[in-house]
């Protein structure tokens, strides 16, 4: 695979930045001013419902969410409603799993769709959520898995071995969902660890699922 380098110029990047005068902003900044930006429900949010759930129950269910486009050009899109869908089929894996409010969920993924809705149905259920870099080598990985008590980590099979070299070091995790060949993902085995392909348990679960609205101090 050949990556195009995309060279920005000047003129290109000419532009304020969003926060111009950082001490300035930290002096006057109010957290009921900023509320002020965010909707709330009941007085409670979750960002999941607010990015996608209520556009899916509402006339734009039908507009497009999210356009992806693969390393290898490879193209889809996903409305409102198919992204609220596949948000909820993920909460659903996660109550599967015996994830709780406040469990650590982790993704190790390349920029795929599974990144994007993993992450969004994990907010659903009062999870926290966190990402890593698909760069990240085996210690960067063992340090936040551990650090953050972690208890699922979502990844692919061309990064699991990266994960496997410091699986026996993180006691807390308990299962390692994978993307990729439900074949070769069979094979795979860690002492003390569930695996399971991410595809196939994902297909059996619900699009109905009613998300988690969390107190802004939760």
């Amino acid at each position: 695979m050949k990556t195009k380098l995309i060279k920005k110029t000047k003129k290109m990047v000419n532009f304020k930045p969003n926060l111009e005068n950082y001490e300035k902003t930290r002096r006057s900044f109010s957290y009921k001013e900023a509320q002020k930006e965010i909707d709330f429900f009941g007085g409670k949010l979750n960002a999941a419902y607010n990015a996608v759930e209520r556009h899916a129950k509402s006339w734009r269910k039908n507009k497009i969410a999210l356009y992806w486009v693969g390393a290898d050009n490879e193209k889809l899109k996903f409305t409102f409603k198919e992204l609220d869908d596949k948000t909820n089929q993920f909460a659903n894996l996660l109550g599967f799993l015996g994830v709780a409010r406040g469990d650590r969920v982790f993704f190790f993924l390349t920029r795929v769709p599974e990144l994007y809705y993993g992450f969004l149905g994990t907010l659903k259920t009062g999870a926290i959520a966190g990402t890593m870099f698909a760069a990240f080598g085996p210690q960067a990985i063992e340090d936040r898995l551990e650090n953050s008590s972690a208890k699922v980590l979502v990844t692919e099979l061309t990064l699991f071995d990266r994960v496997a070299k410091v699986a026996d070091k993180l006691p807390e995790l308990e299962t390692i969902l994978v993307l990729g060949d439900s074949e070769k993902i069979a094979k795979l085995e860690l002492a003390g660890k569930k695996i399971i392909s991410l595809t196939e348990l994902l297909e059996k679960q619900s699009k109905e699922y009613k998300t988690h609205m969390m107190h802004p101090n939760d």
